[in-house]
């Protein structure tokens, strides 16, 4: 019965560092948010299903459909965008290294099943019952780093203004205290 005891201290150290790791990519992830660059997708014609399945979109866009299928393999591939003012991508090619030029970004590419290329997340979720305000949705809102990684932060219509409510617009502030009364 000692044994047993004797190694249960392994349980709480494993149950940190798996607490501890999460909480890392959590921060990195919102770092990103915070800091990363904006770079607009046009999104490709949705499945109109996937706005009735639930509280998620599939998504899909032009720029990945732009690219060579012929080099879908496995693994992951950086991709080098060509950005017009307005931070919409309007063009893709495969990265050789190198810096940036001015209006370019780097974002991940990962090979799809069939055949193809995803860019970013292609899925957007959204709280149930709030499907017609995003029935609009022309271009992805993505956050990205200089290597490539990314997140989606919301979705933007023709006109390139926000869908929805402003996620992270208040992630940060720290609520005001109540007053007390005056007697």
């Amino acid at each position: 019965m000692t044994r047993v005891f004797e190694k249960s201290w392994w349980l709480p150290l494993g149950l940190a560092l798996v607490l501890g790791a999460v909480n890392l990519s959590i921060a990195g992830k919102e770092r990103l948010v915070a800091d990363g660059r904006m770079v607009l997708l046009e999104l490709a014609p949705l499945d109109p299903r996937s706005i009735m399945q639930g509280d998620y979109m599939r998504l899909d866009t032009r720029v990945a459909r732009s690219l060579p299928t012929d080099m879908v393999v496995g693994g992951t591939h950086a991709v080098r965008l060509k950005l017009d003012a307005r931070g919409v991508a309007t063009a893709a090619e495969f990265d050789r290294g190198g810096p940036l030029a001015a209006g370019e970004a780097r974002m991940v590419a990962r090979p799809l099943v069939r055949s193809g290329w995803r860019l970013g997340s292609d899925a957007f979720f959204f709280q149930e019952g709030t499907a017609r305000v995003y029935e609009s949705a022309r271009y992805g809102e993505y956050r990205v780093t200089e290597g490539g990684e990314s997140v989606l932060v919301a979705l933007r219509d023709a006109d390139l203004k926000r869908l929805g409510p402003d996620r992270y617009a208040d992630r940060w502030q720290v609520p005001e205290a109540p007053r007390a009364r005056k007697r």
